[in-house]
């Protein structure tokens, strides 16, 4: 019985511990008129600003980013914004396709073998 008047107090008092962590969540909800998006959701502790899924599965949204970076990536204001380091790699024309795949010891082979061929050049 004492637990139970207990708890009725600080319900009432609004200290019980359900009441202090409410509070503590209502405190970091994202209050009205903040942003001027209207699509902003409160998640937790995160705040979703823009969400991949629903754009990839927009297929004209989809075709139109992979096409708009194709362009990009083959347009010279890609060559010149990016460091070598960052362009694709640019495999060897003397090594066959299928022979680019493989564990750490094929790959030691193939480039041993090419500094060879160079050497005798």
């Amino acid at each position: 019985m004492r637990e139970k008047e207990k708890e009725k107090e600080l319900i009432l008092e609004g200290k019980h511990a359900l009441q202090i962590q409410a509070k503590k969540q209502r405190a970091l909800r994202v209050t009205a008129r903040a942003f001027h998006e209207p699509a902003f959701r409160y998640l937790g502790e995160t705040l979703l600003i823009w969400d991949l899924r629903a754009y990839m599965s927009n297929a004209k949204w989809r075709d139109d980013a992979i096409r708009k970076s194709r362009r990009y990536v083959e347009s010279q204001l890609y060559l010149q914004s990016y460091p070598k380091s960052f362009k694709r790699k640019q495999f060897d024309m003397d090594v066959p396709p299928h022979e680019t795949t493989g564990g750490r010891k094929k790959k030691f082979k193939r480039v041993m073998d090419q500094l060879y061929r160079k050497s005798l050049k």
